[in-house]
């Protein structure tokens, strides 16, 4: 069967519901990625050699404030449709996906709200004791993080009543040309137990990696790049002198990725989707904090300098032609 059929094909499974698990999975997921092993001395000097490479224009994103790199990239976002900026709740976002051109995209954003709203609804007491028992044992710190994540999922879920994707399944079949079930696709066929072909395997990474540097739609950025990770992607490999099995890079080119999706869809902003799903993994957040504020507090100071400086280079690399 032909690579491009079987991508689509095996894209439909998008419909089952797994694929809302396994995006909600990797949001933010900086562990699995990405421990950092590398020692201090080696890091810094690796970060010196990218800043000589990098010029001006990185010298001076290195010094810039977190306000001013949200405030970049809200400006950036601006000029799109950006749901998930616009979406105070979940009647608000169905309005905002109905005018993307994507039928896959439309379902997918649904999805992902669409199971967090249903999932509090159906286990909305069980959820409620669990929560309870947690926060015994939370500091001051983390139990205000924890309000501040209640309290905005409360609002979003507040008018939610079902959300139907009937037909989903049909949509992603008819959709080849969508980057969002290109890059499902390619993350379920990579991993396909009946997919042995090596030459198979080479070409699903070369689709993940053209989405990562041409898709203009913001979910299909992180499927991709979650295969071409966890298959040592060497994107920024030269410029930092890292090993990509330090764990450092791949820590790196990952929230790289979270920039330029919050750049192309929105969501990174003071209570906003992204901002609040980083908020419950890590519970460092305040009122008004955004998902920069939130790297700056969960990332290393060295992970945090090289995910900007990637962040910079994917820029770059995407306003070239690509291959």
């Amino acid at each position: 069967m032909p690579l491009r059929w079987k991508r689509v094909l095996l894209a439909a499974a998008v419909a089952s519901g797994l694929v809302a698990l396994l995006l909600l999975g990797m949001w933010g997921d900086r562990a699995e990625l990405a421990p950092d092993d590398l020692s201090n001395e080696r890091a810094v000097g690796a970060l010196s050699m990218a800043q000589e490479s990098s010029g001006e224009e990185l010298a001076s994103q290195q010094t810039a404030s977190a306000p001013s790199r949200m405030l970049n990239m809200e400006k950036a976002a601006a000029s799109r449709l950006t749901p998930f900026n616009e979406s105070v709740t979940y009647a608000q976002l169905q309005q905002q996906v109905a005018q993307l051109d994507d039928p896959v995209a439309r379902g997918l954003y649904l999805q992902l709200a669409g199971e967090e709203c249903a999932g509090r609804a159906l286990i909305g007491e069980a959820m409620a004791a669990v929560r309870a028992r947690k926060r015994q044992a939370m500091t001051p710190a983390q139990l205000q993080s924890d309000d501040v994540v209640d309290a905005y999922f409360q609002k979003f879920c507040a008018d939610f009543a079902d959300y139907d994707l009937s037909g989903y399944a049909e949509l992603l079949k008819e959709s080849p040309g969508s980057d969002v079930a290109a890059a499902l696709g390619a993350y379920d066929l990579f991993y396909d137990e009946d997919n042995t072909d090596a030459s198979d395997k080479e070409t699903v990474l070369s689709e993940a990696q053209r989405i990562i540097f041409t898709t203009m739609d913001p979910l299909a950025l992180e499927p991709a790049a979650r295969l071409l990770i966890q298959n040592h992607w060497d994107f920024g490999r030269q410029q930092l002198g890292i090993n990509t099995d330090g764990g450092m890079l791949a820590q790196a080119q990952w929230v790289a990725v979270q920039m330029l999706r919050c750049e192309l869809g929105g969501g990174c902003g003071a209570q906003q989707w992204y901002t609040m799903q980083a908020c419950r993994q890590y519970q460092v957040c305040s009122a008004g904090i955004t998902l920069v504020q939130v790297w700056q507090l969960t990332l290393s100071p060295l992970a945090y300098q090289y995910a900007w400086i990637l962040h910079e280079q994917l820029l770059r690399a995407r306003a070239r032609p690509y291959p």
